[in-house]
């Protein structure tokens, strides 16, 4: 996970709604109320200051739109000064201008370097490689592309090409991530491979996730993919309905640990039309097995966001009423935190809670089960061997 990951703190619902680029007046002013009051939809919610608040975005890489929207909300008029919690004596639009000046150079910076891979890969006669998240999103679905935080590079590629691309970046002085180095396992059974440059990582994906996805496969995407004109047309953007899937496997590859950037993500792919033809999303979900995982976030999403979604779409994704309830139960974004904050960052408590939903379906053992195993086996073998 990045660095802005979901770290254990309950989410704070104006952060929450906050998070999300011209996010309408009356949502915010709604959970800004919500921060000191209690009622049927919200536990009471501790006091947060305004610089903790900052820098909860931050971490969730979402600090710019926050702070945009936090200036919009005091332009507009909060109501009771006691409600602001000590944001209405912050410089909210000097801390907005140097976020805005950082975003800007970290995006340019991105793109220059994404650029320079584009031009490497095709040199060396690499077919054009398919940009997965939010290296995507930030152009497809975001008002400005600078506004979405990425500080890596996923790039799905034929599987028979990754050995390829690895050895002409390689041959440029990139340098392979060193436990790939370490695990020759790795370039056989795993799902991408890593080199990096002056602090700058590229995923390479021979698959999305460790599971054969016959529809998020490099030939699926491919068909219906446009090219990348912004970064000079060597590389393509698969379409918005494929990126609302690959989110979904995303957030199951980590246990469901989401940073909150990926669910503006999911947020804006469907404000952006991603879900419109529901028979469609509802059967590409089940094919993937990626019905429960999408049907989470997207209820999140509903909750955090105000999202609006088509009829019958998350009735269509529930996965029953008792795995519905322990999910809300456990992974509730908008009671809890995504985790409640005694199960810690990086623990295996943590890890236990989010499988336990996981585990009880038999789709998921049978899929994606038999090959972590593998994985943490040999992960056992090459420490054994190492010492």
């Amino acid at each position: 996970m990045s660095e802005h990951s979901f770290y254990g703190r309950p989410l704070d619902p104006l952060l929450a709604a906050a998070a999300v680029p011209n996010q309408n007046l009356d949502l915010l002013r709604q959970r800004l109320t919500r921060r000191t009051e209690s009622d049927a939809g919200f536990h009471p919610v501790r006091t947060i200051s305004g610089p903790q608040l900052l820098d909860d975005a931050w971490r969730h890489g979402v600090d710019f739109c926050v702070l945009g929207n936090l200036a919009r909300l005091l332009e507009g008029g909060t109501g009771p000064a006691e409600r602001l919690g000590g944001l209405a004596e912050m410089r909210v639009a000097a801390l907005l201008a140097r976020a805005r000046e950082a975003s800007l150079h970290a995006f340019l910076l991105w793109e220059q370097r994404t650029r320079r891979v584009a031009e490497v890969l095709g040199s060396a006669g690499i077919s054009p490689g398919i940009v997965l998240k939010g290296g995507a999103l930030r152009y497809q679905v975001y008002p400005s592309p600078w506004l979405r935080a990425a500080a890596d590079l996923d790039l799905l590629l034929p599987a028979e090409q990754v050995r390829g691309a690895v050895g002409a970046l390689v041959d440029r002085g990139w340098t392979l991530h060193l436990p790939v180095a370490e695990r020759a396992w790795s370039m056989r059974h795993g799902h991408h491979v890593t080199v990096w440059q002056d602090g700058f990582h590229v995923e390479l994906h021979r698959a999305v996730d460790q599971n054969h996805r016959p529809t998020l496969s490099y030939a699926a995407l491919a068909n219906g993919a446009l090219p990348a004109a912004e970064l000079g047309e060597r590389l393509l953007f698969p379409p918005l309905r494929q990126q609302l899937l690959v989110a979904a496997a995303h957030a199951l590859k980590h246990a469901l640990n989401i940073p909150l950037k990926s669910l503006v993500d999911v947020h804006l792919l469907v404000e952006n039309g991603a879900t419109d033809d529901v028979g469609e999303t509802l059967a590409a979900a089940r094919c993937e097995k990626l019905d429960g995982a999408l049907g989470l976030m997207l209820s999140a999403c509903v909750e955090l966001f105000g999202t609006r979604l088509p009829g019958g779409l998350l009735a269509g994704l529930s996965t029953g009423r008792v795995r519905r309830d322990a999910s809300r139960f456990l992974l509730s974004a908008w009671r809890e935190g995504f985790f409640p904050e005694w199960l810690g960052r990086d623990t295996l408590q943590r890890r236990l809670a989010a499988h336990l939903l996981l585990v009880t379906d038999l789709r998921f053992v049978g899929r994606v089960g038999g090959r972590f195993l593998l994985r943490r086996v040999l992960d056992v073998i090459d420490r054994i061997q190492r010492t």
